[in-house]
């Protein structure tokens, strides 16, 4: 009799705890998936599969931040760039600094058909992001250069290595401030169009309505509309058309 119990029970958690875990999807399994059957020229599955997966990773992000780069890849090889942007938008608001991540967000702009919001950096990357490695650079040098002259005991390396690290000091200063300086962006989510003013009343601004996927600086908020920049151009927008990262 208590062979049957213990087998009962074995069984009903087995269904109840074990197999859920094994039966659970596995985004990157379905990624990997769908990478399979676009090598094999099966682009409609694999366009669907995608989009699974990155729905998935999504989900996920909500408890690690780290997925919002794996459902922006998902949402790209989907053919979905403006979700990509702004999955790529939600990772970089945690880790600004990984050079990857904005040279992806950069083609998946591309590809999206939206601008630069502008004032941001220069080609992929952001100023701090630039500053930032201008002073790593510096910094190996000036180590080197120490070295240098540790070894051959010339004040010049010694001179050399100071210098460079001061020059380091400052840029890693100039990252800082440019970092903290930095202002609040969203990601329109839904083609919308804009007006000169904080109402529909007002004459559209521009003539063409923002696409889906467009990153925009937030200037300010008034009732349910957003102020947005872009490049040049200042415009309002409805607030639900567009996420701004935290």
């Amino acid at each position: 009799m208590k062979r049957i119990i213990l087998c009962l029970a074995f069984a009903l958690f087995s269904s109840v705890i074990v197999l859920p875990l094994f039966s659970a999807e596995d985004p990157r399994m379905i990624f990997d998936k769908a990478i399979a059957l676009k090598e094999n020229a099966k682009d409609e599955e694999a366009q669907l599969l995608f989009v699974q997966a990155a729905d998935l990773f999504e989900s996920l992000s909500a408890s690690d931040w780290h997925h919002w780069y794996e459902a922006g890849n998902s949402f790209w090889w989907a053919a979905r760039p403006d979700r990509a942007v702004l999955d790529y938008r939600r990772y970089l608001s945690h880790d600004p600094f990984r050079g990857e991540v904005w040279e992806n967000l950069a083609q998946a702009r591309q590809a999206a058909g939206t601008r630069a919001p502008g004032h941001e950096g220069f080609l992929f990357w952001p100023w701090f992001l630039w500053l930032a490695s201008a002073a790593a650079f510096c910094i190996g040098l000036s180590v080197l250069f120490f070295s240098l002259h540790l070894f051959f005991r010339a004040r010049s390396w010694r001179k050399a290595a100071v210098v460079l690290f001061f020059i380091a000091f400052f840029l890693s200063l100039g990252a800082s401030v440019s970092f903290a300086a930095r202002g609040k962006i969203g990601v329109v989510i839904t083609s919308t169009q804009g007006r000169k003013g904080d109402a529909s009343v007002y004459a559209p601004w521009p003539a063409d309505m923002w696409k889906a996927g467009q990153e925009a600086w937030i200037t300010g908020q008034k009732d349910t509309w957003t102020r947005i920049l872009v490049g040049d151009t200042v415009s309002w927008i409805p607030s639900d058309s567009i996420l701004i990262n935290k």
